[in-house]
């Protein structure tokens, strides 16, 4: 077991801890006691004081279809487990112990409540959109991706009719916490917590990555960023690490500001040659030509340097302005799907200036 040093609560005695097995499912830890009758400042003024014993254990989901391929599949919608994330669910639950008078509560999530599943009874289970997905950090600039959208309450008592569902009767079903303001969270995480701490047992939260580090810094924690995630950051470093090619960030030339980022990867050099461009904007530059005047130049790379084949690139089928761009960069679109994506390739031959 590898303890989670160098975080330390505030406001309140604790021992933060990770718990990863070798299948790489991850858990933290928070243990609160009380302390001494102090306010605590990490939880307002919902939850001011901890006076007796209360231990939160919170566990990501096992490995799901929407990091196959990343990051090609986060449009999909309701990704299930993996075979690996079914592996990692089962070897957890050799580890971890939940009693009888233990509560596990449940992002509304196929991930999650699969995870769940392979954890535990179907009985002890209670779905709560308060610990769905959320994104890390905030930021109105990143889409909010399908893979992030959780099941309605009509979605749930058809497919899961087993399970109980809290809510609070808060009005967050449509869009859950995901991009829910900072203000409006923090009520809603006090309730969840202030509740958890009236319960007779330990709570186990079964969520995501983005919404366990925002607990997490709600109950006092500071400094983490997307690079503290339990599960995702380590998939994501392990693709760019396996993989091959490049990835360039933009930047204006007027004020250094950073615009997005553009390159390969998946570069295949046996013959025909290939590799799959990606390139993303910050929304507040569509509109200006800047990613077509930056392709031209990565696609320049591509022939001349990586001596390329043909080019391939997969888009989003509600990304209607990357498509148009691709089609403007004479890309041809193919007549299936990749996965959930439009699938285009380019031919060096049909590259034209």
């Amino acid at each position: 077991m590898d303890l989670w040093k160098g975080c330390p609560l505030v406001g309140r005695q604790s021992k933060p801890g990770c718990i990863q097995n070798d299948g790489g499912l991850s858990v933290v830890f928070e243990k609160m006691i009380r302390s001494h009758q102090r306010d605590i400042d990490s939880i307002k003024h919902y939850v001011q004081k901890l006076e007796e014993f209360m231990d939160i254990t919170f566990i990501r989901h096992g490995h799901a279809e929407h990091l196959l391929h990343y990051p090609h599949q986060l449009n999909q919608l309701h990704p299930g487990l993996t075979e690996q994330g079914k592996r990692q669910a089962t070897e957890l639950r050799k580890q971890i112990k939940i009693l009888p008078e233990d509560l596990v509560l449940v992002s509304p999530s196929k991930r999650t409540i699969e995870t769940a599943f392979l954890l535990t009874s179907s009985d002890k289970l209670t779905v709560c959109p308060l610990v769905g997905p959320r994104m890390f950090p905030q930021n109105p600039e990143f889409p909010v991706l399908r893979c992030d959208q959780i099941y309605s309450k009509d979605e749930l008592n058809a497919q899961y009719a087993e399970l109980r569902i809290l809510d609070f009767g808060l009005d967050c079903w449509l869009d859950g916490i995901n991009r829910m303001e900072e203000y409006l969270f923090e009520v809603y995480a006090g309730q969840l917590i202030q509740w958890c701490r009236e319960q007779s047992g330990s709570t186990f939260i079964i969520s995501h990555d983005g919404t366990i580090t925002s607990y997490r810094v709600f109950l006092g924690e500071q400094g983490l960023t997307r690079s503290d995630f339990l599960g995702e950051a380590e998939e994501i470093i392990q693709f760019h690490m396996d993989d091959s090619g490049c990835r360039y960030g933009l930047f204006n030339k007027v004020n250094n500001h950073f615009l997005g980022t553009v390159g390969f990867h998946c570069w295949a050099k046996s013959e025909p040659s290939s590799a799959e461009l990606g390139f993303d904007l910050s929304r507040s530059y569509w509109g200006q030509g800047l990613m077509q005047e930056a392709l031209i130049e990565i696609i320049k790379i591509g022939w001349n340097v990586m001596n390329l084949d043909f080019i391939e690139a997969t888009v989003e089928q509600a990304n209607i302005r990357s498509q148009n761009l691709l089609v403007k960069m004479h890309f041809s679109k193919a007549d299936e799907l990749k996965g959930d994506l439009f699938y285009y390739t380019l031919n060096k031959e049909e590259f034209i200036l």
